[in-house]
């Protein structure tokens, strides 16, 4: 194999920078801790940090994180096996089985994926109830593997426009 090199070369000493990867999965918390015994989704937002997060009032229960693709699809369940009893710790989580909380009250939940922790911080601000409502199911792909599809709300009326098969 040959490499041939033509032109003026960059004689800076500097190393280039390399590009930033582009981060193709978001990550959203599922479980029982938002009050919701039959689990719920609720998408977690990146922050300036490069963490992921979610602001909301907390019940004592199970969860885990879910990995999504580009399509909101589940990519991976990330359960992280962690027991969370104090706000505004990091605690460790790697795959296993679900992780439990006992916190109530209002928290930022914040996911660092690169350290494999999980925090519940203390929040003291206000916050506006944003209410949004999905269906989940195997009913447009008849699989086995149970995905999540937005309902949008007009005139209080939620819906979406699926094309469904037996699920």
């Amino acid at each position: 194999m040959t490499l041939t090199v033509e032109g003026e070369g960059d004689d800076s000493g500097e190393d280039p920078i390399p590009p930033t990867p582009v981060d193709e999965f978001t990550y959203a918390i599922h479980g029982s801790i938002t009050g919701n015994t039959a689990w719920e989704t609720i998408g977690l937002t990146k922050n300036a940090e490069g963490n992921w997060e979610y602001t909301g009032s907390f019940v004592d229960g199970s969860f885990g994180i879910k990995k999504l693709d580009e399509n909101g699809a589940q990519a991976e369940w990330i359960g992280g096996a962690a027991d969370i009893t104090s706000a505004d710790q990091a605690y460790t989580f790697t795959a296993g089985a679900d992780s439990k909380s006992s916190l109530t009250g209002t928290y930022t939940f914040i996911y660092d994926p690169a350290a494999s922790t999980v925090m519940f911080k203390t929040y003291e601000g206000e916050i506006t109830v944003v209410k949004s409502y999905q269906i989940r199911g195997t009913i447009v792909d008849g699989g086995t593997d149970w995905n999540d599809y937005d309902l949008t709300e007009t005139d209080g009326v939620w819906s979406a426009e699926l094309t469904v098969v037996p699920g």
